[in-house]
């Protein structure tokens, strides 16, 4: 069975597969986190136990030491390891401690306790092993101290702890330098003579430990699963299906660029539906810009015939000028006054023979209308006129007027009008102006 690369993997499988990995880093992380929260806890809670403990034994050992050995000696009594053996001898504090915690043990009691010392009267009361040491080596410097570990015993996983046994009574040196067993013989009140141990079981914690961390872990590693999958069902309808679908319109229209043939690259992509999109838009990028080529190459040749046709236009533009300067070159040497309006009766243009008629300079006269030199009797009929002629009417060619120059002074004249046609229809109106006062008078 052929493997595809990772890379042509459904994005749904290829989320899943980065996805479960972290997953389970996180769930990992989050439960080794928890394991050490709880094994401190656990520790506090064991110490604390052990705390209790020893501050018990310690009451009773020094109550024991302070009170009833005092008396004991007063009354002729002595203290001794093998106490059972001689008449009127009662237990060393180090003895009292271990046969009580015997008792407890035999009583149910799940813990140990026991004075030990580097300098023991008893041989059986020394130092029994590394965690001894260590801790002896601890306490030497820091008498306040306590020293605690989990260590294996007997192949059972136990709490150990230990604080330092310091010299609170006279009897006590008296006992410890004066012995003929003792190894040490220049004890001092507060000095550091031993420690006293506590010790009892931790599998049981340890078991609930264990057995809430797998709880923790099959808990959150379900729950991340399901929320995994509600994840991959979202992607699968809001990413999967929607790239499916736009990968196949992609195909149908990359099939119509190509003319039907098979795309290079389609049949190697697998099932990833971001590749299929890559391939197919590629393709479409190079038709694209397969045609923005040839629109570049027709651009060019559009671009030279509007650079003649551009030649061309300013030609017949200038050619228009020249033929305009003629013409009015022609219209100025007239004898009579020539004005060209629009059908509301505005000059737009006229020669200087206009301008020795009506008084008016050209700039006084154009984008202005005839009113301005018509007496309102004129302007009125003339208005009539444009009317008529708007509404095609057929008007007299001749008319006589009377205009106003810009002294004030009146002038009777007349005027030939021709109308100026655009596409068969009238644009404006071309008057021909002369004085006829002359005319009138002879």
């Amino acid at each position: 069975m052929v493997t595809k690369p990772f890379r042509k993997w459904h994005i749904a499988s290829q989320f899943i597969g980065v996805t479960f990995p972290i997953i389970l880093l996180i769930v990992g992380i989050a439960a080794w986190m928890i394991h050490q929260h709880n094994i401190s806890r656990l520790h506090d809670k064991l110490t604390k136990r052990a705390q209790s403990i020893s501050l018990q034994v310690m009451a009773d050992r020094n109550y024991y030491t302070k009170v009833i050995v005092p008396r004991l000696i007063e009354l002729g009594g002595s203290l001794g390891a093998n106490y059972h053996q001689t008449r009127g001898q009662f237990p060393l504090p180090v003895t009292f401690v271990q046969e009580v915690s015997e008792q407890l043990a035999t009583q149910g009691a799940i813990f140990q306790s026991r004075l030990l010392s580097p300098w023991p009267i008893n041989p059986n009361k020394g130092l029994k092993d590394q965690f001894h040491r260590e801790a002896f080596d601890y306490l030497r410097m820091h008498p306040t101290g306590r020293f605690y570990r989990l260590d294996q015993l007997e192949g059972r996983t136990v709490f150990r702890y230990m604080t330092a046994d310091i010299a609170v009574a006279q009897s006590c040196l008296d006992c410890h330098n004066n012995h003929p067993l003792s190894t040490k013989h220049d004890f001092k009140l507060n000095d550091v003579m031993g420690g006293l141990e506590v010790t009892f079981p931790a599998d049981q914690y340890l078991q609930e430990d264990r057995d809430d961390l797998l709880m923790m872990v099959a808990g959150g590693t379900g729950l991340c699963l399901i929320l995994m999958g509600l994840i991959t069902i979202a992607a699968h309808r809001m990413i999967t299906q929607p790239l499916a679908r736009l990968s196949a319109h992609m195909d149908r229209h990359a099939n119509k660029i190509t003319g039907g043939l098979a795309i290079p690259g389609a049949a190697h992509i697998g099932g990833n539906e971001l590749l299929r999109f890559e391939v197919f838009f590629e393709q479409m990028l190079a038709k694209i810009f397969s045609h923005q080529a040839k629109i570049q190459k027709h651009e060019a040749a559009l671009e030279v015939g509007n650079v003649r046709l551009q030649e061309q236009i300013e030609q017949q533009a200038q050619a228009c000028l020249d033929c305009e300067q003629r013409l009015r070159t022609v219209l100025d040497c007239a004898n009579d006054a020539i004005i060209y309006i629009d059908l509301e009766g505005t000059i737009q243009w006229c020669n200087q023979k206009t301008e020795m008629l009506t008084g008016r300079p050209e700039a006084d006269l154009v984008g202005r209308s005839v009113e301005v030199f018509l007496t309102p009797e004129s302007f009125a009929r003339a208005r009539e006129r444009l009317a008529s002629v708007k509404r095609g009417d057929t008007v007299p060619s001749r008319v006589e007027f009377d205009l106003i120059k810009k002294t004030g002074e009146f002038v009777r004249g007349e005027a030939n009008i021709a109308s100026v046609l655009e596409e068969g229809t009238v644009i404006g109106r071309v008057l021909v102006l002369r004085d006829i006062a002359e005319q009138k008078v002879g």
